[in-house]
């Protein structure tokens, strides 16, 4: 069985199509005759469609059938032929080896580890979805996980940068950054953490591709999630015992599976690591005073946990 999915050209922005290509053999005793053969597709909410009817023999291909399911759930499926299936598919490698084959990802010398980070890395792209505004949603999956959950969306910029496609991760930072509150704070969907991986996300892009047009632009609202951290903290600290367990630490939703306000190490040491992050980015341009500043709180802050 081949699985795979095209659009016209390859643009995202056309209706999409599913191809199936079957490819039915049988291993059989020597001296056994054919057996009769019907393939049929049912899904849901489709009528279903029977794509060949024949025979079997010991040993020989007697059956490839392809399908091409267009865009929408109420579409109906509708046979293709070999040449049309075989024409998306070339189209299909050729523009996922354009994606994948630039990125720098782990070198072993096991065939399975190779193709398996490399089909995770597709898989992920896949799951970026635009919107009419043009912004762009690193979500976890589909189904259930269709969203977008902050910490997950950073680190996998992070790793974008570090694969050498920092260009997605250009294109998801600068997306994600207009999801940053006005107050500087940034949860979505998941927790607290999200806003110390985003920060850390933001200088792994800057550092890697020293892009300084574009850290220009983002600075400011940087600078915006660094002092709600330092200013939360403040507020926190005002209120605790100097020497307890929970000295310094900020009391909030730590991530999606705990819905209720928690002291947690997750949340305060991936600020601590944002704010270091932040400062060393910040200290690479041209904010080297605010870098300055925002080294000195992460101190005070890592001290504290």
């Amino acid at each position: 069985q081949t699985l795979f999915a095209a659009t016209e050209g390859m643009d995202s922005t056309k209706p999409l199509s599913v191809f199936l290509g079957l490819t039915i053999r049988r291993r059989t005793s020597a001296g056994a005759g054919p057996i009769a053969v019907a393939v049929e597709l049912i899904g849901d909410g489709a009528e279903p469609l029977t794509l060949a009817t024949a025979e079997v023999g010991a040993d020989a291909l007697t059956v490839h059938a392809t399908v091409r399911v267009a865009g929408g759930t109420q579409a109906p499926f509708a046979p293709v032929s070999v040449a049309d299936f075989a024409g998306n598919l070339s189209a299909a490698e050729d523009y996922w080896k354009t994606k994948i084959e630039p990125a720098r990802g782990p070198s072993v010398p096991e065939p399975r580890v190779m193709t398996a980070w490399k089909a995770w890395l597709a898989n992920s792209l896949v799951h970026v979805r635009r919107d009419e505004a043009g912004l762009l949603y690193p979500q976890d999956g589909v189904l259930f996980y269709e969203a977008v959950y902050g910490y997950s969306a950073a680190l996998f910029c992070s790793m974008l940068s570090r694969f050498g496609l920092a260009h997605h991760a250009k294109a998801y930072l600068s997306s994600l950054l207009r999801m940053v509150a006005p107050d500087g704070l940034f949860t979505l969907n998941f927790g607290l953490p999200d806003h110390g991986a985003l920060l850390v996300a933001i200088s792994d892009f800057y550092l890697i591709t020293r892009d300084d047009e574009w850290f220009a632009e983002a600075a400011p609202t940087v600078e915006k999630m660094v002092d709600w951290v330092i200013t939360t903290r403040q507020a926190a600290l005002a209120n605790q015992t100097q020497g307890s367990k929970t000295h310094g630490l900020i009391f909030y939703r730590p991530y999606c599976d705990h819905a209720d306000p928690e002291f947690s190490y997750l949340s305060d040491t991936y600020l601590v690591l944002g704010l270091e992050a932040a400062a060393r980015a910040l200290q690479a341009s041209a904010n080297k005073s605010s870098g300055e500043r925002v080294w000195r709180a992460a101190a005070s802050y890592r001290r504290d946990v």
